[in-house]
């Protein structure tokens, strides 16, 4: 019996069914695409690693330890070829990712937004090499080869020059031949480029081989195990590296960014279901409580209240199933939507296969499934504990306001909640301990209020009501309703809350930041021009820097090279730079001592400082990463790193008299007193020629530009946000469209006592207005209210203190509100337009 009225009621209420799992479904795709994109893009990189290293059953490389500087030679080839069993032994280099690039015909670098630009020595031996010549001649002398895909799409002509700029400057290589990796240049969209093996240390900036590649003969390869200990034995102070680790190695690099995109996705799926959760349950609250009498009937004539449960949750069930039905195919669109919108930006994915693995159907149908049945559990139990005759009388489920045990519980949370967040602000541990605690007690904030939000929909409609009031009865009729359902008010609006919360401390949180940066920038900020490179981390040629101390143009300048330091047993990071030019460019805020131009001497952030008791005048032994060992003397001790991110620098001298080989990372300079700005123009246009892969901005730019990465960060979180809202905005319609069908009589009687069909559709309005008004009121409350807490907890260094953006959050209350009318077209046109006959003599 209950079977058959299930599928029954599916049908009665499918339309507002099918609005209600909306939610679910997107969230059931975007947990699909994530899976269905990430798979793909490993199969593709895992497939493409072990492509890299088939040819190579071992590969040799120096020990990494700090201030170790060997390096592989042809003497370590020749032990190595020497090995029984080894057939081949070649020794390669590589530059770092992006840190070379060609520039085509046109002048312009290859984009690096996108897949990397690889730059190798060539290995003349087909066994060891992924990279076969397809046109033309390897690279001898002075010339380069590029993969024919790059090749075709950038214009590149077998026997031209091209201009390759790189950390050691800018050469002139004839492109003498064109490859493909592997059978079918499988590049999966970088750039693969291959230099003259004797050139590569010019050409790079690198002492020797990066690794050797060894390819066993037939016989050394049928006892690898054997093989291995041979070549450990012949170099015992070299690393050795199995064709298995290379293909895990090269991989887990691939993956590291392939796991970005999954968190980001499923981070979306989770706002979703969060969301849904709310806008299910309050669905089924409604449903159930217009069929309370129904369900009093069934228990009479013998239905048990488990039999109820069964049922009620048995149409959650198939909402459910059908979500994730729809979902998956759903997720395979998304996935392919985003390879399309991340081609459109300019960050080319590599052709993937679209892979459904059962682990995916298993999670979607978890997912979908899981979520339908637990929004609905609580209200399929509540009107299922109804007693049969009291059903039968009343037509009502029970209360809708919350109780005072309800609301002491929810204060009581409340109250623990704010202890802990505030115990995690007042903390003296790490930033982390600090977020973990604030993220405890945020959460058990957050349920208070969602507990409590039905005995706050009075005051809040009230204060609506001042308003509404003023456009007659039906804003007078919309708060009253809203007033007098305020349990069903505040679930409908909870959904809401959650968005405009998570946006609200976002632009909170995200304001503060950038106010930090802008005030610390604007402040530091004494140079001219700053010269950057953001695509690679191999810098600039030092060289750099004495062409621009030459130009009488130019005044003040310095680059800033990073390195790592051992401080006691600590391996530290510390820049260099031109102390005699450093005051003149950038205002560190030199809280104690000065600046000198002491060879030995160091400056101090005031964190580390303060963190090591370190004074002015201490001395500090140090080890540099070349292993020479040295004495530093603390000179100054500064407070603003907006530039000098470090907590160490030191003269660019300790890194010259350590042998430190660092590039300047980026540079900063300022024009000379009376020149012109033609003339200063005209230089600085000729420096960003002559280093086309730098950023050359003024510090304006310069500052602008980093503001805007946490404005990048920012639309991310608006954009998952903005889904939220509009499943929570399909909420409160469906909410709408359940409350009119309730109310059918009484819509009919304020026709008949003399209110318009458009006077009902403005009071349904209005009620959608109020019902989305309160949740971002609460959403807006509770999002600056995490701010404010997030920037306290956040050292001072990110956000000393907070700045709430007003206009952006008045503005995001009134388009909550406005989303709200828009929400209510369809119920309140629904409610205009019914028989007032019809609508007075329904039961």
């Amino acid at each position: 019996m209950i079977s058959t009225l299930t599928i029954r009621n599916l049908r009665a209420n499918m339309g507002r069914f099918a609005m209600t799992t909306f939610g679910v479904v997107i969230a059931v795709s975007f947990v699909v695409s994530a899976f269905v994109l990430s798979d793909g893009l490993r199969k593709t990189f895992n497939d493409l690693s072990t492509d890299i290293v088939a040819s190579t059953d071992f590969e040799i490389r120096p020990v990494e330890t700090f201030g170790s500087t060997e390096f592989l030679d042809d003497d370590d080839v020749a032990t190595l070829q020497a090995v029984d069993g080894v057939a081949m032994a070649i020794g390669s280099t590589s530059a770092p990712e992006n840190s070379v690039r060609p520039i085509t015909a046109a002048g312009e670098e290859i984009p690096s937004n996108g897949p990397p630009q690889l730059a190798f020595s060539w290995v003349d031996a087909p066994g060891l090499s992924p990279l076969s010549m397809v046109d033309g001649s390897p690279p001898g002398v002075d010339e380069f080869v590029i993969d024919l895909d790059s090749a075709a799409k950038h214009g590149f002509v077998i026997g031209d020059t091209y201009t390759v700029v790189s950390s050691t400057g800018r050469h002139e290589l004839t492109l003498s031949g064109l490859t493909k990796f592997g059978e079918d240049n499988a590049t999966v969209g970088a750039t693969l480029m291959s230099m003259n093996a004797d050139q590569t240390d010019q050409l790079f900036g690198t002492v020797g081989f990066d690794s050797i590649a060894i390819a066993m003969t037939n016989s050394g390869r049928a006892d690898l195990a054997g093989a291995e200990a041979a070549i450990r034995a012949a170099v015992p102070e070299l690393d050795v590296l199995t064709q298995a680790s290379l293909a895990d190695e090269t991989a887990a690099e691939f993956n590291t960014q392939i796991d970005i995109i999954q968190y980001v996705l499923l981070g979306f799926a989770g706002i979703s279901l969060l969301v849904s959760i709310f806008i299910i349950g309050n669905t089924f609250a409604i449903v159930l409580q217009q069929r309370t009498r129904e369900m009093g009937l069934l228990r009479l004539v013998g239905a048990d209240a488990k039999q109820l449960r069964r049922g009620a949750l048995g149409e959650a069930g198939v909402i459910g199933l059908l979500a994730s039905a729809i979902g998956i195919p759903g997720g395979i669109g998304v996935a392919t939507g985003l390879t399309a919108l991340f081609t459109a930006i300019g960050v080319t994915l590599p052709e993937y296969d679209l892979t459904v693995a059962p682990r995916t159907i298993g999670v979607a149908l978890l997912v979908g499934l899981g979520v339908t049945l637990i929004a609905a559990w609580w209200p399929t139990r509540k009107a299922t504990q109804v007693p049969a005759i009291a059903a039968l009388r009343s037509g009502e489920s029970g209360r809708t306001e919350s109780g005072p045990l309800r609301l002491v519980a929810g204060l009581c949370l409340g109250v623990v909640g704010m202890v802990i967040a505030g115990l995690g602000v007042a903390g003296n541990g790490s930033t982390s301990a600090m977020l973990t605690m604030m993220g405890v007690g945020a959460l058990m904030i957050f349920v208070a209020v969602t507990t409590i939000s039905p005995r706050l929909v009075a005051p809040v409609a009230s204060s609506f009501g001042l308003v509404l009031e003023r456009l007659g009865m039906p804003g007078s009729l919309a708060v009253r309703n809203a007033r007098r359902q305020a349990g069903r008010t505040a679930t409908t609006a909870t959904a809401l809350m959650i968005g405009l919360a998570v946006v609200s401390m976002a632009l909170v949180v995200g304001q503060s930041i950038k106010s930090q940066i802008g005030s610390n920038l604007e402040t530091a900020m004494l140079a001219d021009y700053l010269l950057t490179d953001q695509a690679a981390e191999a810098g600039f040629p030092t060289a750099i820097v004495e062409e621009i101390d030459a130009d009488p143009t130019f005044d003040a300048v310095t680059g800033f090279r990073v390195a790592e330091m051992q401080v006691d047993d600590e391996i530290v990071d510390v820049i260099a730079a031109r102390f005699g030019h450093l005051p003149t460019l950038f205002d560190l805020d030199v809280t104690e001592g000065a600046i000198d131009g002491a060879d030995d001497s160091v400056l101090v952030s005031r964190a580390r400082a303060d963190l090591d008791a370190i004074a002015v005048g201490d001395a500090i032994d140090v080890t540099l990463e070349t292993g020479v060992a040295t004495t530093l003397n603390v000179s100054a001790i500064f407070d603003n790193d907006a530039v000098v991110t470090q907590d160490w620098v030191v003269d660019v001298d300790v890194f010259d008299r350590a042998g430190v080989t660092a590039s300047d990372l980026w540079l900063a300079f300022s024009v000379a007193n009376g020149v012109d700005s033609a003339t200063a123009t005209t230089a600085v246009e000729a420096l960003a020629e002559r280093y086309p892969q730098g950023e050359l901005e003024t510090s304006a730019q310069f500052q602008e530009r980093v503001e805007g990465l946490v404005d990048q960060i920012l639309s991310v979180m608006n954009a998952l946000v903005a889904l939220a809202v509009i499943i929570a905005l399909i909420g409160i319609a469906n909410t709408l469209a359940l409350s009119v069908s309730e109310r059918t009589r009484e819509i009919g009687l304020l026709r008949a006592v003399g209110m318009s069909g458009r006077g009902v559709r403005r009071m349904i309005r209005y009620e959608s207005a109020v019902i989305a008004g309160f949740g971002a009121v609460l959403g807006v409350a509770m999002g600056i209210g995490l701010g404010w807490l997030t920037v306290e907890a956040l050292p001072d260094t990110f956000a000393g203190s907070i700045s709430i953006p007003v206009g952006q959050i008045l503005v995001l209350v009134a388009v909550a509100a406005g989303a709200g009318l828009i929400a209510a077209l369809l119920p309140a046109r629904r409610a205009g337009a019914m028989n007032v006959l019809a609508a007075i003599s329904s039961q």
